[in-house]
């Protein structure tokens, strides 16, 4: 196509029936966030926890269920939300 002699490339046409939606971020609002460790976990989102073996991942996890399932405060809470805000 830069130079002369070269053809433009084809382009295939749709045969699935199938189109993109294209949507503009100017169309959404934003919607506040539940969390279940605020400023940590939203609850209903994806959340990972990811890293090298031994880092604690698995006491990470034991611990947020023996604070969700005993009522525990979550730690940090006070001092994220100071940071935040």
């Amino acid at each position: 196509m830069g130079q002369r002699g070269e053809k433009a490339p084809t382009r295939t046409p749709n045969t699935t029936g199938r189109r993109a939606l294209i949507t503009r971020i100017p169309m959404f609002s934003p919607v506040p966030v539940n969390w279940l460790w605020p400023g940590r976990f939203a609850l209903g989102k994806l959340s990972l926890i990811a890293g090298d073996p031994g880092l604690g991942k698995s006491l990470l996890t034991a611990a947020m269920s023996a604070v969700i399932s005993k009522g525990y405060k979550w730690p940090l809470v006070t001092t994220l939300l100071q940071l935040v805000m």
